[in-house]
């Protein structure tokens, strides 16, 4: 028999240590027996499992590491976003439109983005952009402005926007203009912000769906 386990004195039949006193109260609920005076064998407590060695050091350390990295998230939350240092500001210029009215620049800073196109009417990369200019320009409808600056005479210029059906400023830009910029090659494109800060710049040909990836955030 083992030495966890009893017989009950009621019914005889063998059951453990620890249940014997629940037995005796569901089965044999009339009779008495005094538990106190059986014979019970004692019960063993179950050992204690020590740790291995270095395991709890270990678990200190895990915890120390949860906690520098909550504290670090909560700084990063907390703590406000680095100012964006020097801005690229886009450099003002003025105009006179291929239509006869003036633009400047810096008057225009702040209803919506303005996409800033140096073409030549002349060049092949240019003539294959105008069309998409076109779309580009058909898409986003009011709510990006587009400037087309060129150094070709009015009516070169005239002749472009009209042939490409295009809808926008067409423009005649001096060498300074182009200078300030940072213009060598055709077609050549800066992105300003609501800010007049300059977000994207590219120069060349472009597809249409490549463009409006570096636009969409920005209108």
């Amino acid at each position: 028999m083992a030495k966890n386990t009893f017989e009950c004195p009621v019914c005889g039949i063998t059951v453990k240590v620890e249940n014997l006193e629940a037995h005796l109260s569901k089965v044999h609920p009339g009779k008495k027996v005094d538990i106190d005076e059986l014979d019970l064998p004692r019960m063993r407590k179950p050992k204690k499992v020590r740790a291995v060695a270095g395991t709890r050091a270990w678990q200190k350390w895990v915890a120390l590491m949860v906690v520098l990295i909550v504290v670090a998230v909560v700084v990063i939350l907390v703590l406000p976003p680095d100012a964006e240092e020097e801005p690229n500001y886009a450099p003002n210029f003025e105009v006179n439109d291929v239509d006869g009215s003036h633009f400047s620049l810096n008057l225009n800073i702040g209803p919506r983005p303005i996409l800033i196109e140096f073409f030549d009417s002349n060049e092949q990369d240019s003539k294959d952009m105008a069309s998409v200019m076109t779309n580009l320009s058909a898409n986003y409808g009011d709510q990006l402005k587009i400037v087309s600056l060129s150094w070709r005479t009015d009516l070169e210029l005239i002749a472009f926007k009209n042939y490409y059906g295009a809808d926008w400023i067409f423009a005649r830009a001096s060498q300074d203009i182009m200078d300030d910029y940072g213009v060598a090659e055709y077609p050549y494109y800066f992105l300003l912000d609501r800010s007049g800060i300059i977000r994207w710049q590219f120069a060349g040909k472009m597809h249409l769906e490549d463009m409006a990836i570096f636009i969409d955030p920005w209108v």
